[in-house]
């Protein structure tokens, strides 16, 4: 689990009444954080060189750097980037990188029409010699020749025809053979697979290592360790990143053609075919799978980009579920009702010999009875409507309950096929891509993606929107986890077993004070009963 999360509020451009008011997110930056990446994408580099291997493709392994004159250095007029003589630091220059990967695409193209490569470019800051460097990796198809591909990554980082020749390859080709920095020879070749995803392992997280610098550092963040959104803007071209093409481990899909093989890999990961260990399914993999990005007619009004000489604003995309998607928040939904309904029943069947230490906790033991037995419900009923409650109706917005019951019943509340409808719809509104990610916990440990399916965990987490995290009040943090358990104990058993609609039209009736006082019992049940998951 990530050892510094983060809060990020909600900034989904559509409300929706199962929308969290944020949601903690990984620092990306801890150790833990750290080694998670690194997972993600040696898994993701395996089937990328598992596919190309199988097909007779090669992959190659690049270094490039700048000379003196084409060393980049951060703007001047920023004296917090200039060392003790006054001289700007060195830095990156992604535009440039963008104009080599342009130039090679095009070259590429008109030698092999029909081959294909992709691609890995890390950027890498050196910490001893202070000068930027890249690490490119690609993956050829049969048809292309390594070398002649390897000199025309040269030709194309010292691109002579536009009058632009940065620097240096490594290795470099001598006239009749590789060779290193020191004359000795050498190959651009990877030959085994291991010692390729063993180079993801070393260069994937370079880019991060720049931050490491106190000046940057310093640049980047207000003294209460915030980004300065204004300062990263100015110098955003001079920050690492790193760049692959968009259908790097794909192959990673072939072999999930069923849903119930997409099930199982979502929930109990795949096997890395380097390692042949089992390891959780990748985050990009995860969203391929539950989600499909749809363009949209809003345009970003920040990233510009650049076509035909001109620069444009692209559209934004949105997020919806697919159509594997719905079906899988169907299932997940309805494994967490019959979970959740489990427990509820386990609790009620032996409450009694927990009596003395549920009284002392403060638990209305001898009340609870008297609801039970004055419901009129039996007990699988108020176990089912509990868990109803729990983990649908409690997260509902006042407006959608109002139209709920406007075309409703009170009992049609506790029917999973009148009520989950109502629940996708509100998953499938749609999110704003961000480039966060959120990460699931139970019992203060962290959960890999693929395992969500617990009593109180949401269905998949993969979007700020599906945090199981709540921040209630002034950013004060309460679990989700604990809501669900506690709310039977006490205030809320009446509204579940029998009286529900005096709390639904009170809700309606006075939407601001009824969801202030529903945060209030909020806070006051969770600082009684925090013994829930241990004794229920």
């Amino acid at each position: 689990m990530c050892l510094s999360p983060i809060y990020v509020k909600n900034p989904s451009a559509y409300a929706s009444g199962l929308s969290y008011y944020g949601s903690e997110c990984n620092c990306g930056k801890c150790d833990a954080c750290l080694y998670e990446i690194k997972r993600d994408w040696h898994t993701r580099f395996a089937y990328e060189i598992k596919d190309i291997r199988s097909k007779g493709g090669e992959v190659v392994f690049l270094t490039f750097t700048f000379n003196d004159w084409h060393l980049p250095h951060f703007p001047s007029d920023i004296k917090e980037l200039c060392d003790d003589n006054g001289n700007p630091l060195p830095c990156f220059d992604n535009e440039e990188v963008q104009k080599f990967k342009e130039v090679l695409r095009s070259r590429f193209n008109r030698a092999y029409p029909n081959d294909y490569y992709r691609f890995f470019i890390a950027s890498e800051y050196g910490k001893t010699t202070r000068r930027p460097h890249l690490h490119g990796m690609f993956f050829l198809s049969a048809g292309v020749n390594p070398d002649e591909f390897g000199l025309m990554c040269r030709d194309a980082w010292n691109d002579y025809e536009n009058n632009n020749a940065r620097g240096f390859m490594f290795p470099e080709w001598n006239g009749t053979m590789w060779v290193d920095n020191k004359g000795e020879k050498s190959r651009i070749k990877i030959q085994s697979d291991i010692a390729a995803t063993n180079y993801v392992q070393k260069y994937v997280l370079k880019d991060m290592s720049f931050y490491g610098l106190d000046a940057v550092d310093k640049y980047l963040h207000t003294e209460d360790g915030r980004i300065n959104k204004a300062h990263k803007e100015k110098i955003k071209n001079c920050l690492p990143k790193h760049w692959q093409s968009i259908q790097l481990g794909y192959s990673m899909f072939d072999a999930l053609d069923t849903d119930a093989k997409k099930i199982q890999a979502l929930e109990k990961g795949i096997v890395n075919p380097t390692t042949f260990k089992v390891v959780p399914l990748p985050t990009f993999a995860a969203n391929r799978l539950i989600y499909k990005n749809v363009k949209s007619e809003r345009l970003s009004e920040t990233l510009k980009k650049r076509k035909n000489g001109g620069d444009y604003y692209p559209n934004l995309y949105d997020r919806y579920l697919s159509e594997f998607g719905k079906k899988y928040m169907e299932k997940c939904f309805n494994e967490r009702i019959s979970k959740y309904k489990g427990k509820v029943l386990d609790f009620i069947n032996n409450y009694g010999s927990n009596h003395g230490l549920l009284s002392a906790s403060g638990v209305d033991v001898d009340g609870l009875a008297n609801v039970i037995a004055c419901s009129g419900l039996s007990v699988e009923d108020i176990a089912f409507r509990t868990a109803m409650y729990h983990v649908a109706l409690s997260k509902f917005g006042n407006e959608m309950l109002s139209d709920i019951l406007s075309l409703r019943s009170i009992d049609d509340l506790f029917s999973t096929s009148v009520i989950y409808p109502y629940y996708q719809y509100n998953r499938d509104l749609g999110t704003r891509i961000k480039d966060f990610k959120v990460r699931v916990y139970r019992a203060g440990e962290e959960l890999p993606l693929q395992y969500t399916q617990d009593d109180d965990d949401v269905p998949y987490i993969v979007s700020h929107d599906f945090s199981v995290v709540e921040y209630v009040g002034d950013g004060a943090k309460e679990s989700t986890r604990y809501c669900g358990d506690l709310f039977m104990f006490e205030s809320y058993i009446d509204k579940c077993f029998g009286t529900y609609s005096r709390y639904v039209s009170s809700l309606i009736s006075d939407n601001y004070k009824a969801t202030e006082e529903i945060k209030e019992r909020m806070r006051a049940v969770l600082g009684k009963f925090k013994f829930n998951t241990k004794y229920c």
